[in-house]
């Protein structure tokens, strides 16, 4: 088991390895990077910030291991006395190796053309895209991992595709389907409209027929189409 002063060893000398190598960083001109900002850590403003943390800390009461008037020997034997009946194994966590638990299950001939035709992959061509877009090697590979629950067909890139083709396509026949029911329901009208006028112009007589006016005066078989419609119910 690690004492509590080989601990206490190991960071001390982790603390003061940092600083040094931050104050060697600093001198070469190391210290900054993408991400830190080279007006605070090209100067000594980060030792001065530590010096503060350390400061920040102690306390004005003797019986704290922090104490500000101790002196570090005192300091660090208060640190001792404090942490006498501290336990590393509590900081510890222990992993148990499951991986022998998880078993990849091999879907068979039918269950792998069932999952194929579920991904609209109806063609050995389709079935070896081989994208790796999903994350897998291959679609193969792929299709075992829906089998297993590790993916789902949501995942594949050409599924989307096909899917969001198909639904351009379905879109597009309703639109022609529309159009054509109203041409339809046009040339129904129209037929209707002139079966209408027809009845109307045999029943006003050989002198009686569509609209139309020439020079003010009524053309032999015509009638002005305002007058056709006096007769309308």
């Amino acid at each position: 088991m690690i004492s509590v002063w080989d601990a206490i060893n190991a960071f001390m000398s982790a603390a003061v390895w940092g600083r040094v190598s931050l104050r060697n960083r600093m001198k070469t001109g190391s210290a900054g990077s993408k991400w830190t900002d080279p007006q605070v850590t090209g100067g000594d403003d980060p030792l001065y910030h530590i010096h503060d943390i350390q400061e920040s800390v102690k306390k004005d009461t003797k019986k704290s291991a922090w104490s500000r008037a101790l002196s570090p020997a005192k300091r660090l034997a208060a640190l001792n006395r404090q942490f006498a009946n501290l336990n590393l194994e509590d900081y510890l966590r222990h992993y148990t190796d499951r991986s022998a638990e998880c078993r990849i299950r091999k879907p068979d001939k039918n269950e792998l053309e069932r999952i194929f035709t579920e991904m609209n992959k109806y063609d050995e061509a389709s079935r070896n895209i081989n994208c790796s877009c999903c994350g897998y090697a291959t679609c193969h590979d792929m299709a075992v991992a829906i089998h297993n629950g590790f993916n789902h067909k949501e995942n594949c890139v050409h599924y989307l595709k096909g899917m969001v083709e198909r639904e351009k396509e379905e879109a597009q026949e309703l639109v022609e389907r529309e159009r054509e029911m109203i041409n339809a329901q046009k040339e129904e009208i129209l037929r209707t409209v002139n079966e209408i006028n027809g009845h109307r112009i045999r029943d006003r007589g050989p002198y009686q027929g569509t609209a139309a006016v020439a020079g003010g005066k009524r053309r032999r078989g015509l009638i002005p189409f305002r007058e056709l419609l006096k007769g309308a119910p």
